[in-house]
């Protein structure tokens, strides 16, 4: 299985998880729970590539907002056909919010 499809897995399983309704405090925390989880594991990937052009519009968007409301909110900013990259997205916006490369961006 290629890194990119094993970021995808982690990625389906923690939005599979936080597709629930969730209204308690302690409820919404476990999401960020499986979510920070479900980052560490695709971090940990060794070598994440994202074309400039797809880089370029998720410096538009805002990590905390694409966090908080999922795939609801990627969708507003990016199409379906990006769907293999929405968890390298995340991984990108991450490494940007923490001063850290953990995604390298290349031409295309």
């Amino acid at each position: 299985m290629s890194e990119l499809e094993k970021a995808k897995q982690i990625a389906a399983e923690a939005f599979n998880f936080k597709s629930k309704a969730y209204t308690t405090i302690e409820q919404q925390n476990e999401i960020i729970k499986v979510n920070r989880k479900a980052f560490m594991q695709i971090l940990s990937l060794s070598s994440l590539t994202i074309p400039k052009s797809i880089a370029e519009q998720a410096d538009k968007t805002d990590l905390d907002t694409l966090f908080k409301w999922g795939q609801q909110e990627f969708y507003q900013w990016f199409n379906h056909e990006q769907d293999e990259y929405m968890p390298i997205i995340y991984a990108y916006l991450a490494g940007k919010a923490l001063g850290v490369d953990l995604v390298k961006v290349v031409e295309g």
